[in-house]
């Protein structure tokens, strides 16, 4: 379990880094940048949040 939400959010690292570059060479609106990236950074988060609380528990 802690591998495939490791995986996943390094996954969603990478899907922020190609939104930045979608964004920097305007493929991309900002406003929609900003919508995806929001919804990507509050699910990494929430990525985070689970690696740290289920390493505590090992």
């Amino acid at each position: 379990m802690v591998q495939d939400v490791s995986k996943t959010d390094k996954e969603c690292l990478e899907t922020k880094f190609w939104l930045n570059l979608l964004k920097d060479t305007n493929y991309i609106s900002l406003q929609a940048f900003n919508s995806i990236y929001t919804d990507a950074d509050e699910i990494s988060k929430i990525l985070f949040s689970i690696l740290k609380s289920s390493r505590l528990t090992k």
